[in-house]
């Protein structure tokens, strides 16, 4: 069979990887190639017998299974290279978001392994994944790259796995396996020094890229990134010959032509670098651009009030757009604005401060610091104070600037300038500051715990002009009401006309409380819940299916009873963000009472799913019992985390 699929025109796609089994019993072959614009795809099919042995039994299922998935296969198209533009330079926590987009784009076009066994591996791995087994995943992929270790695509997989876990050292050797495995792909390069940029392991980080010159010399991450690095470490040569070239290649680029203006103007080569961010601003002038100027221009003290107007003119744009959110339709394009406006109150800021106009400055600055937390933000405010000789508050703002962001060298630097300054005895930590910062507490609403996620529209006046319910606790859905009466003490600068959504955490037990989650936080409890529903819509997982001879409790079976339920382990992550809320949990009490098939119902996510499977899978139960008799039944738990005492509480 073949087929013909014609592109529109200026697309493009990466053809699917070529397909060969051979079994005694039948092979199938498959290819594409894209010709002229037009994806074509071969595949064949040849019957060596009329009938499968029962020794053949177990091949014929995973060459069927292999088969199948192919047909349920799905190969995205995407703008032609010479119609993109390059994405601009990622921050270390921004480099593992930019991974999750890479695996959506090209993790399923990696060539598949021609071992029948290490794909049947491979589709237990994620069958595991999907019901956050991550153990039984790793331990599956280990096996498919035992089988075949050039499965290229197995090693990411284990190595993303390994990183879930904070397993970085797994996690880097499995990677550099995966580029040993099949040299010429670019993804497992990029993973591995997006990995590396993530653990601020910046020579191995750049030496990777390096590498990845060699095989895919025009790949847009490899310009913005390796050129961010080189800069960082003053290699401006080397910055600005890499991004001259790619700039030569691609002139209507705008965010290499942004990169190359930064290079030039941090490399003192002032009017080079104008002309270059003068050129990016041509080709595209949207806000996130002027922004990105601006402050470019503020760190080299270039053309202030030229970096002024372009700072307030994307302020204006982003403050518009925030005029008209409505929290009857849940956009996630709210909740990034959210997040930017603080970025861009920063830039103004900034710029206010490099041109000595230090009250205004504060106001920006404050504003976005009290909003995203960001060290970056907290550091320009410490500068801030500490020009005006306010000592005290300079060291204040650097120690939660560090709490928020611990590897920033130049604030830890200006710290020990402020050793001598004396800081009151008696004050709380930088994180449980931080965590005050953003929490507010509410009358009593409810006498049963419980625990919601709600976003809140925040006028210019700090009062809410409206609240919505979006997952959690039933018996806090009307809780609207109660967030609607608040006035939330959101700082914003004099004069801004913006909304704010925000999203937070409402915790009730005693007392209740509203914690806002930082929009960082908010962005990334975004992004799962999308991969949530991508998985969903993929496929239902295999692990979730009941297998024969499980009851549930009633008619005639009594439900077992959990004799040793030791407590889950709070998450780092969902504790510096005040994260509380319900897993819930299904599985199966064996007839010897210990717990099987353990998956997620209902998940939280910040790395609380998985504390939860881990301690439920060390429970011991009384079996339930059927006419006398211990059997096999199937129930969910519920494993609830909350703040209120020092770890989580399972029911």
């Amino acid at each position: 069979m073949q087929t013909s699929i014609e592109l529109p025109k200026g697309w493009s796609v990466t053809p699917s990887s070529s397909v060969d089994l051979e079994e005694g019993f039948a092979e199938f072959h498959e290819s594409s190639e894209l010709k002229e614009g037009v994806l074509l795809t071969r595949r064949r099919l040849v019957l060596k017998a009329n009938e499968v042995l029962p020794e053949q039994l177990k091949s014929y299922k995973t060459f069927r299974k292999a088969i199948s998935d192919r047909h349920d296969t799905y190969i995205l198209i995407h703008v032609a290279s010479e119609n993109t533009t390059a994405s601009p330079a990622v921050t270390p926590a921004q480099g593992m978001a930019r991974v999750a987009e890479l695996l959506r784009e090209g993790l399923r076009q990696l060539p598949e392994s021609s071992n029948s066994e290490a794909l049947q591996a491979e589709h237990d791995a994620i069958n595991a994944i999907q019901s956050k087994d991550y153990t039984s995943a790793i331990t599956n992929l280990k096996r498919a790259t035992s089988l075949d270790p050039k499965f290229s695509r197995a090693w990411i997989m284990l190595a993303l796995t390994n990183e879930g876990k904070r397993d970085a050292s797994s996690a880097i050797a499995a990677l550099k396996n995966a580029v040993d495995a099949d040299p010429t792909q670019a993804l497992p390069y990029k993973i591995l020094a997006f990995l590396y940029m993530s653990l601020r392991r910046q020579d191995d980080a750049i030496a990777t890229w390096q590498k990845l010159l060699t095989v895919a010399p025009e790949d847009r991450d490899l310009w913005s990134n390796l050129s961010r690095l080189y800069i960082s470490q003053k290699r401006y040569s080397e910055a600005t010959s890499l991004l001259e070239s790619a700039a030569k290649a691609n002139p209507s680029d705008a965010y290499l032509q942004l990169s190359l203006g930064t290079a030039y103007l941090d490399s003192k080569r002032t009017d080079m670098g104008l002309d270059a961010l003068h050129k990016a601003m041509e080709i595209n002038s949207n806000a996130e651009m002027l922004n990105d100027v601006a402050y470019e221009l503020a760190e080299t003290d270039t053309s202030l009030p030229e970096a002024l107007s372009y700072s307030q003119r994307s302020l204006n744009e982003v403050e518009a757009k925030l005029k008209k959110i409505d929290l009857t339709t849940i956009r996630d394009e709210d909740l990034q604005l959210t997040a930017a406006i603080g970025a861009y109150w920063d830039t103004l800021g900034w710029i206010y401060f490099k041109m000595g106009n230090q009250p205004v400055a504060e106001n920006y600055l404050r504003s976005a610091w009290e909003l995203a937390q960001d060290g970056v933000v907290g550091d320009h405010l410490g500068q801030l104070y500490q020009k005006e000789h306010k000592l005290p508050e300079a060291l204040h703002m650097y120690n939660l600037a560090l709490e928020s962001s611990p590897d920033m060298t130049e604030t830890q630097a200006r710290m020990r300038t402020l050793a001598h300054v004396q800081l009151p005895e008696h004050r709380m930590s930088a994180g449980e500051e931080l965590s005050w910062m953003r929490t507010t507490k509410l009358p009593k609403i409810t006498d049963t715990w419980g625990s919601a996620d709600f976003d809140v529209l925040i006028a210019p006046s700090g009062k809410v002009e409206n609240s919505a319910f979006i997952a959690g606790s039933e018996l806090l859905r009307s809780a609207v009401k109660n967030l609607q009466e608040m006035s939330f003490t959101e700082a914003m600068p004099g004069g801004s006309t913006a909304y704010l959504r925000r999203r937070g955490v409402l915790s009730c037990d005693s007392a209740c409380t509203f914690v806002f989650y930082p929009p960082s936080v908010a962005l990334s409890r975004l992004d799962r819940a999308s991969s949530a529903k991508v998985s969903e819509s993929l496929s239902t997982s295999p692990a979730a299916t009941v297998p024969d001879g499980v009851f549930r409790v009633g008619g005639g079976v009594t439900p077992p009873r959990a004799i040793y339920s030791p407590e889950p382990e709070y998450s780092a992550q969902a504790r510096k963000a005040d994260y509380q809320g319900v897993c819930t949990l299904g599985l199966i009490v064996e007839k010897d009472g210990h717990p099987s098939h353990i998956r997620v119902l209902k998940g939280l996510g910040m790395g609380l799913d998985e504390n939860a499977i881990q301690a439920v899978k060390s429970w011991k139960f009384e079996p339930a019992m059927k006419d006398g008799h211990p059997v096999r039944v199937e129930i969910a738990v519920e494993v609830s985390f909350h703040l209120f005492q020092k770890n989580g509480n399972a029911n």
